[in-house]
């Protein structure tokens, strides 16, 4: 019976520390995702009244990471090939449309906290191409959808950590966002996913957005508030995710002003999912 005792106790350290791990992004990586997202939003303008659009996008999200220095890395990603359908069923509209890329380099450090940004190409960005791509980024729980910040400790399965930030998004003299956001992640289990041994790892994230955009019409103003609620599969080796799905509410007042005077409001949901493909 004592020795019994005496393994069970050497087991039990053993499990615990198996299920403790340091998660951080390597370098060199590369992976090619796929994502999607579908928007259903109901809009109530003054002079138009309510009105339902739903939109879907399915895009390819191309990734590059490069060891910069010692403790931190660059990654480069590519949004192309992004294909948007808009359907408002009361107004008769069914279409669809291809966007321009957008791409960017980031320094970060190893945990994915962004130290800079560089935009490559902001053609996506740009004038009524600004709802498929930097729309999205405008109004979801997070603008990099393709990364998680991980604490710079430790995490045992079952830990939680919590992280807070505000992104800037400037349109070069079109416009720009703010986003203020903070997430609680929950390290839930270490699984294999895709043949892949995986950290997972569940998300709520409370955020609020401010955005102004100039248009032909006149400035377009937006400011609203929601919450997001996902699940992402990292990969342990790496720290890049392998899949990950985010479902958000949001609610927001808008405003036009210029050639067309124009307040209104919408309530939006908006669900997205990240496949890594190879």
């Amino acid at each position: 019976m004592r020795s019994l005792r005496l393994v069970f106790g050497m087991l039990v350290p053993a499990m615990a520390a198996a299920q403790t791990l340091t998660l951080q992004l390597q370098a060199p990586y590369s992976a090619v995702y796929s994502f999607t997202a579908s928007i259903e939003s109901l809009q109530d303008m003054s002079g138009m009244g309510a009105m339902t659009v739903n939109t879907s996008v399915e895009s390819q999200l191309r990734l590059e990471s490069a060891q910069n220095a010692r403790d931190t890395l660059t990654v480069t990603w590519h949004m192309e090939g992004t294909k948007v359908s808009v359907r408002i069923p009361t107004g008769g509209m069914d279409t669809t449309m291809q966007l321009a890329p957008i791409a960017a380099r980031l320094t970060l450090l190893r945990n994915g906290t962004v130290v800079h940004q560089q935009w490559l190409d902001t053609s996506g960005l740009a004038g009524g191409e600004m709802f498929g791509q930097g729309g999205i980024l405008g109004v979801r729980g997070t603008s990099h959808p393709w990364k998680i910040e991980f604490p710079a400790k430790p995490i045992t399965v079952g830990e939680s950590w919590e992280i807070a930030h505000t992104d800037t998004l400037d349109r070069s003299g079109k416009g720009s966002s703010v986003r203020s956001a903070k997430a609680t992640y929950r390290l839930e289990a270490l699984v294999d996913t895709l043949g892949t041994r995986c950290a997972r790892i569940r998300s709520t994230t409370q955020f609020e957005f401010s955005v102004q955009q100039q248009t032909q019409y006149g400035t377009v103003s937006v400011q609203g508030t929601g919450t997001a609620r996902g699940v992402a599969y990292v990969e342990v080796k790496s720290g890049f995710l392998v899949a990950r799905q985010e479902d958000s509410e949001s609610q927001m007042e808008m405003a036009l002003s210029g050639q067309i005077e124009m307040v209104g409001s919408m309530q939006q949901s908006l669900q997205y999912r990240l496949v890594r493909l190879q």
